[in-house]
């Protein structure tokens, strides 16, 4: 949603900002949620939580330069939903660790499953690894 100076809805659309997700085949693609529409990114915990069968994505949000001194600006609402930080770590009983990180190599860079990830890591651990 873009505004103006006086918080009114502006008509603006960008090819150049908003979400950027780099999909499984490692090409990135921004992202055209419906304004009457949600869009759910998930991170890591939930692939390990879900056995694989979900799959965290690396993305972003950029922005160009095209609305600098308009007095326009971009805005979202996002909503960050988490395990509890003594939540362990694990995927389902019938699903070996090694095969969650193992569905994660598509050639995607997604260093905190491998890198900050431990099994029966408390997710408080996992998060202040996955970001140091």
């Amino acid at each position: 949603m873009y505004l103006d100076r006086d918080g009114n809805e502006v008509n603006y659309k960008s090819e150049n900002d908003g979400l950027l997700i780099r999909a499984l085949d490692g090409k990135n693609y921004k992202s055209s949620t419906p304004k009457d529409c949600l869009a759910f990114q998930l991170r890591e915990c939930t692939q390990i939580h879900s056995g694989g069968l979900l799959r965290a994505t690396p993305h972003c949000v950029v922005k160009s330069n095209e609305l600098l001194g308009t007095g326009i600006s971009r805005n979202t609402f996002a909503i960050f939903m988490q395990p509890n930080y003594d939540e362990k770590m694990v995927p389902p009983e019938n699903v070996n660790f090694e095969e969650v990180l193992e569905k994660n190599r598509f050639g995607l860079d997604i260093p905190a499953i491998e890198d900050g990830c431990e099994q029966n890591n408390l997710f408080q651990a996992f998060n202040q690894k996955s970001y140091t």
